[in-house]
């Protein structure tokens, strides 16, 4: 959020604030849910795209981080839908 403020554009600022806010919400829905183990299972692959951006692995990164974005779509999906 700091360089979109950097770049001193509210518009853009509040879009991507709202934006961030919508992705918490969605997050948050994911992994409490009483029938999921999504908690979990979002901590490790929070853990593994940390670890590959110490190690100074994008490409494993982004791959990783894509995967977690999958799965939890995946989760809403199924316990939301």
């Amino acid at each position: 959020m700091k360089v979109v403020k950097w770049t001193g554009n509210s518009q853009l600022y509040e879009m991507v604030k709202e934006l961030n806010d919508k992705i918490y919400m969605v997050g948050h829905k994911a992994i409490n849910n009483e029938k999921s183990t999504r908690d979990m299972e979002s901590l490790e692959e929070h853990r593994r795209i940390i670890e590959a951006l110490k190690n100074n692995d994008i490409l494993a990164a982004k791959n990783l981080m894509i995967l977690h974005i999958v799965e939890t779509r995946r989760n809403l999906i199924k316990n939301f839908l």
